[in-house]
C-alpha cells in the first residue's frame, strides 16, 4: 500500500461556517449600501459645459435649463457633436 492521500473535493474542504459568513457579509453590504446612495440634496444654480462646438454646448445648456441633469446634458452634447462633427 502506498501512502498517498486522496485530495478532498472543494465542497468537502469548505468550512462548515461558510453559510453563516455569507449571511453576515450580505447583511453588512445591505446595511452600508444605502449610505452610498443617499441624496445629499446638493444643487447648484450654475453649470459649466465644454465641447468642441458651440452648438453642442448650447444643446447641453438647453437640456439643463429644461430640468435635465448632468448625464442628460452630456448625452445631448455627445449627440450634437456626432451631428456637427461626424469625423
Amino acid at each position: 500500500m502506498s501512502n498517498c492521500t486522496v485530495p478532498q473535493s472543494r465542497a468537502q474542504s469548505l468550512s462548515p461556517l461558510w453559510p453563516h459568513r455569507l449571511v453576515i457579509a450580505l447583511a453588512v453590504v445591505a446595511f452600508y449600501a444605502p449610505a452610498f446612495a443617499r441624496d445629499t440634496g446638493t444643487a447648484t444654480k450654475t453649470a459649466a459645459i465644454a465641447s468642441a462646438n458651440a452648438h453642442a454646448t448650447e444643446a447641453g445648456f438647453s437640456v439643463l435649463a429644461e430640468g435635465g441633469n448632468a448625464m442628460d446634458a452630456a448625452i445631448a452634447v455627445a449627440t450634437s457633436l456626432s451631428v456637427v462633427q461626424p469625423e
